[in-house]
Parts: structure tokens; C-alpha cells; sequence
């Protein structure tokens, strides 16, 4: 079935698991005879932002969040778009109003990168 129709793997932060997770749809597809770059590849991705006055700790695992500002968010999303990711599906670590707006922007910035890019 995945190799026919389409594939998603989830919850990744930056794109550095997804080639380790995309061998076993490559498999998929050459046991179907079909070429990988013909599916669909939807990844769902952990965003999170630095709280306001909060004590800065370690940062968070990169494979597992998507971390920072907006714009080191739209460059996370530009990765993904680059390693011929077609749809992505962000979860907020928090869900405040605050990190919708922060979110929202990295959505925008990436978009001005793509319509620069054409």
C-alpha cells in the first residue's frame, strides 16, 4: 500500500532522520517497481520556541524539534522541502496563541524564500 499511494513518517525535528526513515520506502517501492520520487511524502514535524524570560537550559534534541526563531524554523521547513518532502504537519510544543503567531511567521518567511527561489 505505501508503495502505491503514499507515504509519512512522524515526529522529527530537523530533517537529519528522515533519510534512515525513507529507506524503507525506497525498499517498498522497488519491490513495486515504482520510482520513490513518484510518492507523496508527508513528515510530521515537533516545533518548538524559546519561552519569554525563560532560563535558557540545554537545547533540545535537533532530530526530535524543530527549535528557535521563526526564521531557524522556515529553515527547518526549507530542508524538508529540499530532501522532496511534498507535505508537512507541524505540532506546537505549546499550543499558546504566541507560538500560532511565531509559527505562522516561519510559514511566511518560508513561502517568501520558495517565491525568491522561482
Amino acid at each position: 500500500m505505501i508503495a502505491r499511494h503514499f507515504w509519512n513518517t512522524c515526529w522529527l525535528g530537523q530533517p537529519t532522520l528522515l533519510p534512515e526513515r525513507r529507506a524503507a520506502l525506497e525498499a517498498a517501492c522497488a519491490a513495486e517497481g515504482r520510482d520513490p520520487a513518484s510518492v507523496a511524502v508527508t513528515v510530521g514535524v515537533n516545533v518548538a520556541y524559546p519561552q519569554p524570560g525563560a532560563a535558557a537550559g540545554p537545547p533540545p534534541a535537533p532530530d526530535k524539534l524543530l527549535f528557535g526563531s521563526a526564521e531557524d524554523v522556515a529553515a527547518g521547513l526549507r530542508r524538508y522541502a529540499e530532501q522532496g518532502v511534498a507535505h508537512v504537519i507541524c505540532s506546537l510544543d505549546r499550543t499558546t496563541p504566541e507560538a500560532v503567531d511565531r509559527l505562522a511567521e516561519a510559514v511566511r518567511i518560508y513561502r517568501e524564500g520558495d517565491a525568491e527561489a522561482l
